[in-house]
């Protein structure tokens, strides 16, 4: 008997814009104080979302097409529910990632971390207490972190050991990485330039600036892709028609939720103009209408096309709004330290050019 099967096809013209990862950080608070820090607030919880509250924004999430989830904070195993949180999202999710300085874990949570399979990854600040502890201000802080990374290895939790370079600790770098290797078989290397705090606080800004490493020092830690299709340039910061952040709104697939139900499209905005209160509405409306009703709010205007949207060093830059906003409180603004970082990225460039890359001839061609 044969049968035949029909099917029929539609011609979309633009792909369906739906979100794949929420970026959400459950508390600002963090019970270490650290020098480099940009984002921690004073320790308070007032107004922070409730359990309810995001176990519902985590449902509406789902009901999108959320999948994949980047949990962080402040320090997020400060909250009490913590570990409902944490069960609740991993539970159903293709893949997370955990930020954490570790100093909080339990057995409970190394145990639940170990059955949920995502990257964990743990901070450090130092490869001995005096330095760790220079930087996290906080006393205690080191034997505490060292008791997070045993219960993780005893619970056989994978974790990635993440690697913080600044001032206060880069005499210590080559022992940090050695005592990465011996804590985890994977490291990384955080960001080795820094951002300027979140509340504008400039006392805290100062301490910032005086971490951040020398620019040269910070592209050798952390190079451009020389060999990418790109030559290493980056998405983010890309300006479309003079709207700063119109072509990253348009490419994402993903948005960010703050500890007070605030959602917005980048973790490292601040600017209250730019986010969505969802106790005043729903994710998808936010998603579907606030968010792409931001392309047209952030002009980059003179001060944009005089400074960074002319500059020869552009497409090495790492510049974005949201740090021209950290920086000055204007998303147009130029950040003269990744001027110095562009600079050193593009002198790199030019000398793995010049060392590696070789030339050959075939049949006089």
């Amino acid at each position: 008997m044969n049968s035949t099967l029909y099917s029929t096809t539609r011609v979309l013209e633009h792909l369906p814009r739906i979100p794949f990862k929420v970026s959400i950080d459950l508390t600002y608070r963090c019970n270490n104080d650290c020098r480099h820090c940009w984002v921690r607030l004073a320790p308070q919880s007032q107004n922070e979302l409730s359990t309810k509250e995001i176990i519902d924004i985590v449902d509406q999430a789902r009901a999108l097409g959320c999948r994949e989830w980047a949990i962080s904070g402040g320090e997020p195993m400060l909250r009490p529910d913590f570990y409902e949180i944490f069960d609740y999202i991993t539970r159903n999710s293709k893949i997370y990632s955990l930020n954490t300085n570790g100093t909080l874990i339990t057995p409970k949570i190394a145990r639940l971390m170990k059955e949920r399979k995502g990257m964990k990854m743990v901070a450090l600040y130092g490869a001995s207490k005096e330095v760790y502890e220079e930087v996290s201000r906080t006393p205690g802080s080191w034997d505490a972190a060292m008791r997070g990374f045993r219960l993780l290895q005893e619970a056989g939790a994978g974790f990635v050991v993440q690697v913080i370079p600044m001032a206060a600790n880069y005499h210590e770098y080559d022992a940090m990485i050695s005592l990465a290797k011996e804590l985890s078989p994977n490291y990384r290397i955080g960001a080795p330039w820094l951002y300027l705090s979140a509340d504008g606080d400039e006392e805290k800004n100062r301490e910032i600036r005086a971490q951040r490493l020398p620019a040269k020092l910070a592209v050798e830690l952390d190079p451009p892709q020389v060999d990418s299709p790109d030559n290493g340039a980056h998405a983010c910061g890309i300006v479309y028609n003079g709207n700063i952040y119109q072509s990253c709104i348009e490419a994402r697939r993903d948005f960010y939720i703050d500890p007070y139900g605030r959602m917005t499209f980048c973790s490292f905005i601040r600017d209250p103009e730019l986010m969505y209160d969802l106790r005043q509405g729903s994710l998808q409306q936010a998603w579907d209408e606030f968010i792409p009703s931001l392309k047209e709010k952030t002009a980059g205007g003179r001060e944009y096309t005089q400074n960074c949207g002319s500059c020869d060093y552009r497409s090495d830059c790492r510049w974005c709004g949201v740090y021209g906003y950290l920086e000055h409180g204007r998303h147009s603004a130029k950040v003269e330290y990744l001027c110095q970082v562009a600079r050193e990225s593009r002198t790199y460039k030019q000398d793995w050019v010049k060392n590696h890359r070789r030339y050959f001839s075939l049949a006089g061609l």
